[in-house]
């Protein structure tokens, strides 16, 4: 009979096909792609020294200037479509095609309302990281009190809250607020849409109101928080007890991760083979590892995250019988 090791082994040989498509593609970290603009030098000292998280990735700073601007045909005459240039007149990059309808929301407006929502939550916040490539925008916070999160059971790490703000000058993303679990000891972001919540909202004629809609969803830090956390840890708990050997990978990997793609579905083996904690939670917190702590950020990373974990949530529920509703889950009282 096989150990845990072998068994897991026989599954990496089964996964062959993905490990060379791995690395094969593995450099084209130092590609260009749509989520790498070139550096703009328009943000003058002062703003980038207020700027409070150190860790920033992509390639524009997220305050650079933005401008609205009607797009014009070469005899005179106007379109119906309008331009968002980032930047100053020389250099500037333009990042997106828009309706003169669309409702343009700066970042720096959606970070000022991250911080006021923080300052009345009542939490310590962190900084943990920005990410901007002048299309796109993430800038998320976590609270650090272990007092403020909720123990898992089963494994004894703590939980808390993360606040991420999203925007977009491209219309590619909605605005708002997400919050969502991180794991304080490995400090791994669990961008689960089951156990957080959000606001997000189109950039239209109907956003106007947008900043007192941010404001409200902030109300649910201070008043449902706690659910959401004990919810997840719940979950995570339950995640402990399953033993993740050869056929629980390949069920996970074709049922609940499909489109994980290949060359990070590689690295997330690589980093659960190197841990060794061959359970449920050691497979969601090696995927994690991998989509949260990147070198180099990108927009898919976020958007596999997200999947990712309500997908091996989802693996959770079907293995332990037990689908774990946050919005139901009565709180534990001490």
């Amino acid at each position: 009979m096989k150990n845990d090791t072998s068994a897991l082994n026989d599954a990496i040989g089964d996964s062959l096909r993905e490990y060379n498509e791995y690395n094969l593609v593995k450099t084209l970290d130092s590609v260009p792609t749509d989520d790498h603009v070139p550096m703009l030098n328009a943000v003058n000292n002062d703003s980038l020294a207020e700027y409070r998280i150190k860790e920033l990735h992509g390639t524009v700073h997220p305050f650079t200037p933005v401008h609205k601007k009607q797009c014009q045909y070469d005899d005179g005459s106007l379109s119906q479509a309008w331009g968002i240039k980032i930047g100053s007149d020389h250099p500037f990059k333009e990042v997106g095609i828009v309706r003169e309808g669309y409702t343009m929301v700066e970042n720096r407006d959606l970070s000022e309302i991250g911080a006021e929502i923080r300052d009345k939550s009542g939490f310590d916040w962190v900084p943990v990281k920005a990410w901007c490539n002048g299309k796109q925008f993430r800038e998320v916070y976590q609270v650090e009190d272990p007092n403020a999160g909720v123990v898992i059971p089963e494994v004894g790490d703590i939980v808390t809250i993360v606040q991420e703000m999203v925007n977009s000058y491209d219309s590619t993303l909605r605005a708002g607020m997400l919050c969502y679990p991180m794991v304080l000891t490995c400090k791994n972001g669990n961008r689960s849409k089951r156990f957080g919540w959000e606001y997000l909202f189109k950039h239209n004629a109907q956003s106007g109101n947008w900043q007192n809609e941010i404001r409200i969803a902030g109300e649910i830090l201070k008043n449902q928080s706690k659910m959401n956390l004990e919810a997840f840890a719940k979950a995570c708990g339950g995640l402990q007890t399953i033993k993740v050997n050869n056929p629980q990978l390949r069920d996970i990997r074709q049922n609940y991760i499909p489109k994980l793609p290949p060359q990070r579905f590689a690295q997330l083996m690589d980093e659960f083979l190197d841990k060794q904690d061959f359970t449920g939670w050691g497979f969601l917190n090696a995927g994690t590892n991998v989509l949260w702590h990147k070198d180099k950020l990108t927009n898919a990373d976020f958007n596999n995250n997200r999947m990712f974990v309500d997908g091996i949530m989802s693996y959770g529920d079907d293995q332990n019988g037990e689908f774990i509703d946050p919005n139901q889950l009565e709180l534990a009282t001490s």
